[in-house]
C-alpha cells in the first residue's frame, strides 16, 4: 500500500469508512475510545516532493512577478493529505508496533494472537481515533500526559 500512497498525490483520506470500522470494532470488543488532534500536521509531514511557487498574498510588499517557493507541505496543496500520512505511519509503526490494515493505510491495529484487538487508531487527516483496552501507554507518544487517558 506504501507504494500507492507515494505514487497517487491525490490519495484522500476514507474517513467515513474508517470510522464506522473503528467505532464498530470498539462497540463490539467494549474498548474505550479516545480521539486527538495533532496541531500544524501538514506542517509536520515531509518536504515537499516537488517545487511549487505561489504569489505572495495580498498585502505584502514585493516586486512585480515575484514568486515564493513553498518549503513544506500546507493545507490546500493536494499533495499534503499524502505527505502526511507517509510520515505518521512509520511514526506509528515505530513508536508502537501496530500493523497497518491492508486496503486503510490510514487505519492501525495492535492485536495478540487471540481476543480483541488491543489498539485501534484510525487516522483521518491530522485526527487520531483511539480504541483500545488501555489507552494509558499510547497518550504519551502524543504527548498527552498519560494521566489525561484515565480519565
Amino acid at each position: 500500500m506504501i507504494s500507492r500512497m507515494r505514487s497517487d498525490p491525490t490519495l484522500r483520506p476514507l474517513s467515513l469508512p474508517i470510522i464506522r470500522t473503528v467505532l464498530s470494532m470498539a462497540a463490539l470488543h467494549k474498548l474505550r475510545i479516545a480521539t486527538l488532534d495533532i496541531s500544524k500536521a501538514y506542517l509536520q509531514a515531509t518536504y515537499l516532493e516537488r517545487d511549487i511557487y505561489m504569489r505572495p498574498p495580498n498585502g505584502f510588499e514585493s516586486r512585480p512577478g515575484e514568486l515564493w517557493k513553498i518549503l513544506k507541505p500546507a493545507y490546500g496543496l493536494v499533495e499534503s493529505g499524502r505527505l502526511w500520512q507517509i510520515t505518521v505511519e512509520p511514526w506509528m509503526i515505530d513508536s508502537y508496533g501496530p500493523a497497518v490494515v491492508p486496503g486503510l493505510p490510514q487505519l492501525f491495529v495492535l492485536r495478540d494472537e487471540e481476543g480483541p484487538p488491543l489498539l485501534l487508531i484510525a487516522n483521518v487527516i491530522d485526527d487520531f481515533l483511539l480504541c483500545g483496552l488501555d489507552l494509558t501507554e499510547i497518550f504519551p507518544l502524543f504527548g498527552v500526559p498519560s494521566q489525561l487517558a484515565s480519565k
